[in-house]
């Protein structure tokens, strides 16, 4: 499989200092690609959130770099992967703990990352930030970590109400705010002209509305149209449309940072 990405990130309508980290690093092995995405979400006073996610985004970056060989020496050994990342971000989690017991400072940070490789991909998700499979309609494959969606699992809320109540920025967890941190995994399949949106809470709380939704699901489904022509660059497209429905969250008045990022699939030559 090969793949390509596009992003883009904006510190949001409330001028705040954007605690948005990210990282997106492919590796080429024989019969296709490897991409590695990890979006983190920083909180905390100041520059504290910046150096969370910021710490966390490095912690997965510099993981790869011998990791991403490891994994496809023994074959893309998922189980292995979630083994190695799992014991990643309890390290993360205590080296952030223990600054911020040390500064007396409280700082924590979201962490969704994503494995994709040959037909497979698997997805680490601890707090809010979402994975969308970009279909005709976006399917959100990852679960909130938070008080609202708590409660509507509960049947106390139902999701249109969990969208709106003030306890969807509640998170029941994040990396580095407490002793122990329990990340939780997906995984599934990946075909061929398959497209996947990575976002934090800044963007997807705009995704049911219309013209957020349009710009990232209707111009995705077009991707093949702009395949046939030579001049179409993948990463200039994906971008846009990320920086077009980025743009629209700002315009509707979002105080939160807000990130997103796209994924696009295509079969590897020789496939």
């Amino acid at each position: 499989m090969k793949f390509m990405s596009g992003y883009y990130t904006s510190s949001g309508a409330g001028g705040r200092p954007n605690q948005d980290s990210f990282s997106i690093r492919f590796a080429e092995y024989p019969g296709g690609d490897m991409v590695q995405i990890v979006l983190c979400d920083g909180m905390g006073g100041l520059a504290d959130g910046e150096k969370a996610s910021a710490a966390a985004v490095l912690g997965f970056h510099e993981w790869f770099t011998h990791g991403a060989k490891t994994f496809y020496r023994r074959g893309l050994d998922w189980d292995w992967l979630e083994t190695e990342w799992r014991g990643l971000v309890r390290e993360l989690n205590r080296a952030i703990y223990t600054y911020g017991q040390t500064t007396g400072c409280r700082l924590g940070t979201t962490v969704t990352a994503m494995m994709a490789a040959k037909d497979s991909y698997r997805i680490l998700q601890v707090g809010d930030c979402r994975v969308y499979a970009m279909e005709a309609m976006p399917t959100q494959l990852t679960v909130d970590q938070t008080a609202a969606v708590h409660k509507m699992m509960l049947g106390q809320l139902t999701k249109e109400e969990a969208n709106r109540d003030p306890a969807r920025n509640v998170l029941l967890q994040c990396v580095g705010a407490s002793a122990k941190c329990r990340p939780v995994f997906y995984g599934g399949s990946i075909s061929a002209g398959g497209m996947f949106l990575i976002c934090s809470d800044g963007f997807w709380h705009h995704m049911e509305d219309g013209k957020v939704r349009n710009h990232v699901a209707v111009r995705s489904v077009r991707t093949e149209d702009k395949k046939e022509k030579c001049s179409w660059q993948p990463e200039t497209y994906f971008s846009g449309i990320c920086k077009d429905a980025v743009e629209e969250c700002v315009r509707m008045g979002e105080p939160d940072n807000i990130t997103a990022i796209m994924i696009g699939t295509a079969e590897a030559e020789g496939q």
